[in-house]
């Protein structure tokens, strides 16, 4: 009788700690599907040269690149890190890109499908938890 009592208690505790295991994973998807927010915004064709300086033209086609932002271990932003690539859109002339990015700092560069743009402008975002942020790469006409 003693060690049926004592095999039914192991079973529960067993079976508790299961449950408790499982609550806990569940809990920590939950929690780490909130910590994501939404960059989202437009490639901006600049024109240059003097006949036409500043001239803004609709948001303009190219593929704008998320690239993770690397931390030194003094939790300083590492300019000479390599970088890794998060998440990558290409656009067509007229659209917004719209990227779902956990939560940290990121480089957003943007490249225009014509030699005629220098390589865009690349700008440093952050992304908060469940915030979007609007944002606009602008590229620069290298002919005039």
């Amino acid at each position: 009788m003693a060690e049926m009592k004592r095999s039914l208690t192991w079973v529960l505790v067993t079976g508790l700690a299961v449950l408790a295991a499982g609550l806990g994973i569940g809990l920590s998807l939950a929690e780490s599907a909130s910590q994501t927010g939404v960059l989202t915004g437009e490639i901006r064709l600049i024109l240059g040269g003097p006949l036409r300086a500043h001239e803004t033209l609709a948001p303009g086609p190219g593929t704008v690149v998320v690239n993770e932002v690397s931390v030194a271990i003094h939790g300083t932003p590492c300019n000479l890190c390599g970088e890794r690539t998060i998440a990558a859109e290409t656009v067509s002339r007229g659209r917004d890109f719209r990227f779902a990015l956990p939560t940290g700092a990121y480089d957003v560069h943007a490249k225009a499908p014509s030699n005629a743009y220098a390589p865009c402008s690349p700008m440093r975002v952050l992304i908060r938890s469940e915030e979007t942020l609007s944002a606009t790469v602008t590229c620069r006409s290298t002919i005039g």
